[in-house]
């Protein structure tokens, strides 16, 4: 087959469209999934300017290998000329990634429709890789990778192909002279070649660094159509296997949907009896000022807070351990707002407030109590231990 002299380098003469940042967010998500099955899905291990080899620039010829159909899920079985027999099965299941390829809004070459998986068996190695169907296959295709041999000593690049019903015959060449090629049976198609060192490393894990050796330079993928005309996948089309990673209408069901505002209304005070203390509003300005006292900073503070806490049993010394502790933190809130206060009966109400604290935590809604005590309205206890609780301080029982 000749070679356009205007596309160089297995570039497809149908350029492919954008990629979106978002292509590698999806690849990531999906990559670790598909590895399990024997699916790489590889990133761009380094430049194109630094390759040693390049696959040749075109596959000759194409489609001379048949394929015969087999029953059940073993769709057919094949030999290539090297002596790799090839095992292929498909499924109509496939792994349920949680991202909506079989949405019904998406294009059928963005929904999932099951998997192809093909089994390379050679004179001393076995490789598998699997690739996921879609319901119509994209213009490029769907392929998948795997790579075996490699501790053998006898690499096999396996590739699965999902094909259009217009591509007539499929062809891999490697870099060293690998080639197969065959005629795809129901749109599905499975090669198999002698993997590239470099790529044969990358796949095993086993190898160091590349020095700018692009991994992928050495393979070219060719797609044949009924017209005559080739779509060569090299590089970046290879490695993104699939086209539903990278294809802006396939994205579009991660678009997230806004998430509703949900405004809580703020707590409310218990009902009281309705008996009130016989002066209201200094029974509640003077509740204030106790709150204030019962949270004042200081040791000259020290008094006047025990005297407006209607049991002060053990709070004295809680805080002068606290200070002689040198990592000790006293109770001292940057914002102290109290907000309405209710009276339960005429000797015991309630409130809601506001406390912040140093470190910056703020609590909008507390509930506290006071109690009518010996001629006097004083903070209860419990409300300002559960406070000192908040600086990891107990006021003992």
């Amino acid at each position: 087959m000749d070679v356009d002299p205007g596309h160089e380098g297995g570039r497809t003469e149908r350029e492919s469209g954008p990629r979106t940042s978002v292509v590698l967010g999806v690849t990531v998500a999906v990559v670790g999934v598909l590895l399990a099955g024997g699916l790489f899905l590889a990133d761009r291990l380094s430049d194109d300017g630094g390759s040693d080899a390049s696959a040749p620039a075109t596959v000759a010829p194409l489609g001379t290998a048949e394929a015969a159909p087999v029953s059940a899920n073993r769709r057919f079985e094949r030999t290539t000329e090297s002596g790799i027999t090839l095992r292929v099965y498909t499924t109509d299941e496939h792994p349920d990634f949680g991202m909506g390829f079989d949405a019904e809004e998406l294009p059928a070459r963005c929904r999932a429709a099951g998997m192809v998986q093909a089994t390379a068996i050679g004179s001393a190695a076995v490789t598998t890789t699997q690739s996921m169907l879609t319901e119509e296959a994209p213009e490029q295709g769907n392929v998948g990778f795997g790579v075996g041999g490699v501790i053998e000593g006898d690499p096999i690049l396996a590739i699965v192909l999902q094909t259009p019903p217009d591509i007539t015959a499929v062809g891999a060449t490697t870099a060293g002279g690998g080639v197969d090629s065959m005629t795809p049976v129901d749109g599905i198609s499975a090669l198999a070649v002698p993997a590239p060192e470099a790529l044969a490393q990358m796949f095993s894990g086993i190898g160091g660094a590349f020095n700018g050796v692009d991994p992928w330079s050495g393979v070219l993928v060719e797609l044949r159509r009924a017209d005559g005309s080739t779509t060569k996948l090299q590089g970046d089309e290879l490695q993104m296997g699939m086209a539903m990673w990278n294809d802006p209408e396939c994205m579009q069901q991660f678009e997230p949907e806004p998430e509703p505002t949900v405004t809580l209304p703020p707590p409310t005070l218990p009902k009281g009896t309705g008996e009130l203390p016989p002066d209201p509003v200094a029974a509640e300005a003077e509740i204030r000022a106790a709150m204030k006292a019962a949270y004042a900073v200081g040791a000259a503070a020290d008094r006047r807070r025990l005297d407006v806490i209607d049991d002060p049993s053990g709070i004295q010394f809680m805080i002068d351990r606290v200070r002689r502790d040198p990592n000790g933190v006293e109770l001292e809130p940057t914002t102290l707002e109290i907000g309405t206060i209710g009276f339960l009966t005429a000797v015991e109400a309630s409130f809601l407030y506001e406390i912040e604290l140093p470190d910056g935590r703020l609590e909008p809604y507390v509930f506290g109590r006071a109690r009518f005590v010996d001629g006097a309205w004083k903070i209860t206890r419990a409300t300002v231990c559960n406070d000192w609780e908040r600086v990891f301080t107990n006021c003992g029982p």
